[in-house]
């Protein structure tokens, strides 16, 4: 049954001359539509996040202008025990210097983003999002907590034909949110840290890409989960999208699963259940109504960040995992799906799927909680039944998933199951 939320299938404004939503602009698309023509200060928030991962790491980038100031950061993390985790965030007063465009960053006929000095010293960033003629090309570079050098260079891919999950998320004329996700975009590219060098794609195994572009009006407080993820499973390409309490009310989702590059919108809201004293809990995502997604997570790592820049308070958990359980497409297909993960702020990571004979490759991200606290605004760190056999995900050698909870006061966080048969991203809203 397909959702009761209206497709966009056609350019649009997200504003009225004065500011206020257009009422034209509520709905849901395939690919991005909506040009962001924002306007006023103290509640609008920009901001673009990315994150690649592989079976072994990941690296994630955002760039955000909240008004009150910018937060722009690079993100890394190997899975393994011993391996290396670290974030380095550049906060800018005023949002001096980040100009973000009213369209996807780093896709035709946007403008480049570039944030920061070329040859950035001590807490500074520098991040590049640019078109390219075959994606998007991100670059970044900053100093590790032990001074050495790091520099990225990635180029993310868009498939021919490949859709994606835009949606208008209106909680009044004057305030709301436009959020387009990207999922199970394949990436190539390095990451070196001093002289060494971590490959994604290619040679050294498949990297998946999670994007998380977002524009809008915010009310004074919000509760946000989260989870994504990306991969192969039986010859298919998946990509998860889940969300949820945000857009309660709002007649809204941002839920969606796309397998083979056809998107499936997801029109009701999940059910996210975990234990809010335990960060590190088994996580479950369902829809209530059907058995179209219903996934467990399971976290291996937690990612726990502070930022108090006296305007803006905010404090994440995220953590990464695997997922297990089944999703269902519209057309019937239904898919087992099993993935680990690990991941920041946003994230997806990769690992095998396993259902029948088939062997299924996944990425995926984690969850977070999120407190933001500023003057009057909030800023977030970033059904049906059908027939047929469902899709299965089972944890595999690597795979990588990720919910995220981002909430004003106090911070919350909350359970996510979910199950695909292809591949799940997270990603999470700077």
């Amino acid at each position: 049954m397909a959702t009761h939320e209206r497709e966009i299938t056609g350019p649009v404004d997200l504003c009225l001359p004065d500011g206020r939503l257009d009422p034209d602009a509520v709905g849901w698309s395939r690919v991005p539509l909506h040009r962001a023509n924002l306007r006023g200060w103290g509640r609008t928030k920009r901001w673009e996040y990315r994150c690649v991962t592989t079976p072994t790491h990941l690296v994630a980038l955002t760039v955000s202008d909240l008004d009150y100031l910018a937060l722009n950061s690079v993100y890394l993390l190997e899975y393994a025990a011993a391996g290396r985790e670290f974030e380095r965030t550049a906060v800018l007063p005023a949002g001096r210097g980040v100009r973000l465009p009213d369209t996807v960053a780093g896709t035709p006929g946007a403008a480049d983003v570039v944030v920061g000095p070329e040859r950035p010293t001590r807490g500074k960033v520098r991040v590049e999002i640019r078109d390219d003629p075959a994606g998007t090309r991100l670059r970044a570079r900053c100093l590790t907590p032990d001074r050495l050098p790091l520099e990225v260079d990635l180029l993310v891919q868009w498939p021919e034909g490949h859709e994606s999950l835009s949606v208008v998320v209106p909680w009044s004329e004057r305030r709301f949110q436009y959020t387009s996700k990207h999922t199970a975009l394949p990436a190539t590219g390095r990451v070196r840290i001093g002289t060494e060098t971590l490959g994604f794609g290619g040679d050294d195994g498949e990297a998946w890409a999670v994007l998380d572009h977002g524009r809008g009006r915010w009310p004074r407080t919000a509760d946000w989960n989260w989870g994504a993820a990306s991969g192969r499973t039986d010859g298919h390409t998946v990509g998860l999208q889940f969300g949820g309490r945000w857009t309660e009310g709002t007649g809204s989702t941002e839920n969606g699963l796309c397998v083979d590059g056809r998107l499936t919108k997801i029109g009701e809201e999940l059910e996210w259940r975990c234990p809010a004293s335990d960060p590190m809990a088994l996580w479950t995502v369902r829809t209530p109504s059907s058995d179209q997604v219903d996934l467990t997570f399971t976290p291996f790592h937690n990612r726990s960040a502070h930022t108090d820049a006296g305007l803006i308070v905010n404090r994440t958990d995220q953590c990464f995992g695997h997922y297990d359980g089944r999703i269902r497409t519209d057309d019937g297909t239904r898919s087992p799906c099993g993935a680990s993960w690990a991941g920041p702020r946003t994230c997806t990571c990769a690992g095998d799927r396993r259902a029948g004979a088939g062997r299924h490759r996944l990425v995926s991200a984690g969850w977070s909680a999120t407190t933001v606290h500023e003057p009057g605004a909030i800023s977030v760190n970033p059904a049906s039944r059908t027939t047929g056999s469902p899709l299965v995900v089972r944890a595999g050698q690597w795979a990588r998933s990720a919910v995220r909870t981002a909430r004003g006061k106090p911070a919350s966080r909350q359970a996510f199951r979910a199950a695909s048969s292809s591949s799940h991203q997270a990603s999470c809203a700077p």
